[in-house]
């Protein structure tokens, strides 16, 4: 379609004025054309679009929240991947309830391809299962227009949602469903991811006028041994396009697992795993922040000394990240450890450093005003750190190589 305007420059203009004037006036006859002919809030000054912000909320891991800047981003598509047992619906299951606290109104979709969905579970971290959606697809098209579908009637409704698509590998295409196990099925599943995640694309409308987004869509996703001999050795299902679609990309790995021993003081019975530590990894970000940046978190799915089961170690990541970021001063006075925290107006000593962290750790507990308090101004320090181009964190600058998977990218 051929655009015409009425609007045409008489003389040049001269003065850096006469200029500003005229873009202003080119710029109002194009706005109102284009809105006029495709409805409004199709096109908007830069200084308008206040739907262009990224709300965020947290993942219920302190740790990658700094390194998200805020958490997960609204309105976008998000992939969590990593091999099996790492906690990535654990993870999904928090940020759940972190997005359902910040938005009363919020409901959670679960669309359980691998038949896994646990409401127990789900209550275990905390979700309301009153305001739990659960669907198990029997194909991933269907999966796909089931939540295309919900956002359509969310957004009309004005409401909230966090649809969460378990897993990526286990999404079906019908095609393949239907054929004959002897029948060629390359490139299938990567085909129908592509088409899934460009109709939720358009599905999660972003309203240029609007700053916070009805709905979010988080994927996780299962990895497999890459046949590359060099690079990266795994690799994630659902083709290379997905990755252009989702806006943040979070790899879970899994580390060592806290056990406890039962049993007698002689023979041990059984072996309990109580907890598990992980590292991850932020392969994408692009929702304001930066880019491969690396962390680690523990997860408790029993109580164990101090800690509630179905938590992670927050308070301990809080208290690392604050010495880390200089919100806390840790010095030895007269024998005696001394950690101050001056943001929040709390200081604690003892005779070691691990026990003044300790008392640190029972103060600061997750939920108080305390941890409320510190846990923003880290939030703050770290985005601080990140717009400004000449203050950066101490450490060791080294190079790395760009593997095989993310030149891919």
């Amino acid at each position: 379609m051929r655009l015409q305007f009425a609007h045409k420059v008489t003389k040049q203009p001269s003065t850096k004025k006469e200029v500003k004037e005229e873009q202003k006036e080119l710029i109002d006859l194009i706005k109102e054309k284009i809105n006029k002919d495709y409805g409004a809030g199709t096109l908007v000054r830069g200084s308008e679009a206040v739907g262009l912000e990224i709300p965020k909320f947290s993942t219920g891991v302190v740790s990658m929240d700094v390194a998200l800047l805020g958490g997960f981003a609204e309105g976008r598509q998000i992939e969590v991947q990593g091999r099996k047992s790492v906690g990535k619906n654990t993870l999904i299951y928090h940020a759940a309830v972190q997005y359902m606290r910040k938005y009363p109104q919020a409901f959670f979709m679960d669309m359980s391809a691998e038949r896994e969905a646990d409401i127990e579970w789900m209550m275990f971290q905390g979700i309301d299962p009153k305001r739990v959606l659960i669907g198990i697809p029997t194909s991933g098209e269907q999966a796909g227009d089931a939540v295309a579908d919900t956002i359509a009637m969310i957004i009309e409704a004005d409401g909230k949602l966090l649809a969460l698509f378990d897993s990526i590998s286990a999404l079906t295409p019908q095609s393949q469903l239907d054929r004959d196990l002897d029948e060629s099925n390359m490139g299938r599943h990567a085909h129908m991811i592509t088409d899934i995640c460009m109709r939720l694309t358009s599905a999660v409308k972003v309203d240029l006028l609007r700053p916070d987004p009805h709905a979010t869509i988080v994927f996780t996703n299962q990895l497999r041994h890459s046949f590359a001999k060099f690079g990266d050795p795994w690799v994630a299902t659902g083709g290379l396009a997905r990755e252009n679609y989702v806006s943040q990309m979070i790899r879970i790995s899994e580390g060592k697992k806290l056990v406890r021993e039962l049993g007698s003081e002689k023979t041990t019975l059984i072996k309990e795993a109580v907890g598990q530590r992980n590292m991850f990894k932020v392969l994408k970000n692009k929702a304001r922040g930066p880019q491969q940046i690396t962390g680690e978190f523990t997860f408790f799915n029993r109580g164990f000394k101090g800690h509630t089961g179905g938590t992670y170690n927050n308070s301990q990541q809080l208290i690392d990240l604050s010495l880390v970021y200089g919100l806390a001063e840790l010095h030895t006075v007269k024998k005696r450890a001394h950690l101050d925290f001056p943001c929040v107006g709390m200081e604690f000593t003892n005779d070691k450093i691990a026990g003044a962290k300790a008392e640190a750790i029972a103060t600061l507990e997750e939920g108080t005003k305390p941890y409320q308090r510190l846990y923003k101004a880290l939030l703050k320090e770290a985005e601080r750190r990140f717009w400004n181009k000449e203050d950066t964190l101490e450490g060791n600058l080294k190079e790395e190589e760009v593997t095989d998977d993310e030149t891919a990218e």
